[in-house]
């Protein structure tokens, strides 16, 4: 029974010592961390091979901004191999580089993992890894003084990584883009062919109808994003067709137009324009017909972008005055339209549908003029 005392003794006395030195290995597979929350040990296949013969000590994790304006966040650790006839390096050197305490990393094969081995320190190796999430894994390789080689795999785990990602990765809400701006200097010049259809009837004359090419010159000049100044001329150039025999009618107008954008929303525009016209007409032998009107006009114009093409519609309203005096209320003119504009050939183009009407007191009586003109124009 003594015996038996004795031997339980002796084995206590044994186990305590093995007991904790075992525990003293485990604590050397993980950090000695200065940064709470921070931690690096080895990962599971690795703890059986290495968990006796590596210690690591870890600092505060560091952000650094690169040449590309990328924040990266690094762990910086040593280890320490108990072994002496193992070392340390990375996937793509052969073997542990000699550094002093000042001395550069040398890039492993994994990016963002390098690795040096301390001067004058044996089995000192100082690891600078990229922290990639909330556990990161980091992947070395031990070598034998034989030229064996062994996989070393570390995972380091930083709760602080979320308050890191959150702060320099979220996208940022992009920066609306600036309106364009129309250039003061902005200016097109657009020619322009249409078909137009004339009926013109007056107190005491035969109706008279004609059909006829009608040639036009527009200049538009913007003054700045909201204000346009335009100036256009007319005229009928090739008479088609007429229902009285070997009489022609030639129209010739102009107008001079300012106009002052007045809303815009989203795709819509609503501009308003003023400005004064000419026009007269010239008729075989002067059997018929109206001299030199002028006036003042006014017409709202509602247009809409779809895309790279437009639409917009205008009606024009303009009292009838000849000399500058306008002869009376019920002498006036009413016209409206539509325009499709597109690109075509590397320019602005436009398909355009017109009609006008005029109504006009002479001293002998009344005349009236309707026409309607489908054209194409091209700006340049």
């Amino acid at each position: 029974m003594r015996l038996k005392g004795v031997y339980q003794l002796v084995g206590f006395c044994l186990a305590v010592p093995s007991f904790m030195i075992s525990n003293i290995f485990a604590a050397d597979a993980s950090a000695q961390n200065e940064e709470p929350g921070f931690a690096i040990q080895l990962a599971t296949e690795s703890q059986t091979r290495w968990g006796k013969v590596l210690r690591f000590s870890a600092k505060k994790p560091v952000a650094q901004v690169e040449e590309n304006e990328v924040t990266k966040l690094f762990a910086h650790f040593t280890i320490e191999v108990r072994d002496v006839n193992w070392g340390l390096t990375s996937l793509s050197s052969a073997a542990p580089v000699a550094e002093g305490p000042a001395g550069s990393y040398l890039t492993a094969g994994l990016p963002d993992v390098q690795i040096i081995q301390v001067a004058n320190q044996l089995g000192q190796f100082s690891v600078r890894a990229r922290i990639k999430a909330l556990e990161t894994r980091v992947e070395l390789q031990a070598v034998h003084i034989s030229g064996e080689t062994q996989p070393v795999r570390l995972l380091m785990g930083y709760p602080g990584w979320s308050g890191f990602a959150e702060k320099h990765f979220r996208p940022k809400t992009p920066e609306p883009a600036p309106e364009p701006q129309i250039s003061i200097t902005s200016h097109s010049l657009s020619p322009s062919l249409a078909y137009s259809s004339l009926t013109y009837r007056q107190t005491d004359v035969d109706e008279f109808r004609q059909t006829a090419l009608t040639a036009k010159l527009s200049y538009l000049y913007r003054a700045g994003a909201k204000v346009s100044l335009g100036l256009n001329t007319f005229f009928s150039a090739v008479p088609f067709s007429s229902t009285l025999a070997g009489v022609s009618a030639r129209y010739i107008g102009a107008n001079a137009r300012v106009g002052y954008e007045i809303m815009a929303r989203d795709d819509w525009s609503l501009s308003m324009m003023t400005g004064a016209y000419f026009t007269t007409m010239i008729v075989t032998d002067s059997q018929f017909g109206f001299r030199d009107l002028m006036g003042p006009q006014l017409f709202p114009v509602l247009a809409r972008k779809l895309g790279d093409r437009t639409v917009s519609a205008y009606f024009k309203f303009s009292p009838v005055g000849s000399s500058f005096w306008i002869r009376d209320i019920s002498s006036r003119e009413i016209a409206g339209g539509v325009r499709y504009g597109f690109s075509a050939l590397g320019k602005t183009a436009a398909v355009t549908v017109d009609y006008a009407q005029l109504l006009l007191n002479l001293e002998d009586g009344q005349a009236e003029n309707d026409s309607l003109s489908i054209g194409i124009e091209m700006g340049f």
